[in-house]
């Protein structure tokens, strides 16, 4: 039926809106693994692991905010 065909089509359109972070999870353990060698480079004093801490925690908490407001916008407004 139409309601049904309408229902799956919404679904399909929003799971393509995903496809982005599908693919960028799949790199995220590199992307990792990167991050842990530069910071063991640059961060040699306990003052410097601190503020790469506090920094890494915010940029944590923004990315967390942007993709709980994607999801909302786009996924979850049904």
């Amino acid at each position: 039926d139409e309601e049904t065909e309408a229902y799956v089509q919404q679904l399909e359109e929003r799971r393509d809106a995903l496809d982005f972070y599908h693919v960028h999870m799949e790199v995220e353990s590199d992307h990792e693994a990167r991050a842990v060698r530069i910071l063991a480079r640059l961060a040699a004093t306990d003052e410097d692991q601190k503020r790469g801490v506090l920094a890494m925690r915010r940029a944590i908490t923004v990315r967390r905010i942007c993709a709980d407001g994607m999801y909302e916008a786009f996924v979850s407004r049904g």
